[in-house]
């Protein structure tokens, strides 16, 4: 268990909530069927606590990097090659907060799927961006995370920065 893990699977989080987003924005004015509208609504609410709770554990473990005996002033490939931070209590904790982010991402990967596989039968699916915007994030987050010279707090940081704007967002759609 290490920190990329966690970083790895925050990313792909942050994504799908801006591919849900996008999708609830794509639909809001094109009258969708009383089925997407009401799927969507629910999967609205619930991405948006799902949304916040990965938000506030970006927010906890930057604060706790110091706890787990990471240095968030030195680069995460610094850290991944020389383990003094190892040991069983913080890969425990480590091991927490991955499970944490990859059932947010498991949840929110079933929404996006919910929403498609009805997109599909209605015969929309051809008429939403969701997947090039989730793939977009991707790309930018993943950019970042492998930086080899941004440090692991630098990393960290402009998760939660991407995190809070995807959060902010799906408030607004």
């Amino acid at each position: 268990m290490e920190p990329a893990s966690i970083l790895k699977i925050g990313t792909e989080t942050v994504s799908l909530v801006a591919a849900l987003t996008k999708l609830i924005k794509e639909t809001h004015d094109k009258q969708p069927s009383s089925a997407l509208s009401q799927l969507l609504a629910r999967l609205r609410v619930d991405a948006l606590r799902i949304s916040g709770e990965v938000e506030m554990k970006f927010r906890i473990l930057g604060e706790k990097l110091k706890d787990l005996g990471l240095d968030p002033t030195r680069t995460l490939e610094s850290q991944l090659r020389e383990l003094q931070w190892y040991n069983w209590v913080n890969r425990a904790r480590l091991k927490g907060f991955q499970e944490e982010l990859y059932g947010a991402s498991r949840q929110l990967s079933s929404f996006v799927d919910d929403a498609a596989a009805l997109m599909l039968c209605e015969g929309t699916i051809g008429k939403t961006e969701m997947f090039a915007e989730a793939y977009n994030r991707k790309r930018e987050l993943d950019a970042i995370v492998f930086d080899p010279q941004r440090s692991l707090g630098g990393i960290l940081e402009k998760l939660l920065e991407s995190a809070s704007k995807v959060n902010l967002d799906l408030q607004s759609a």
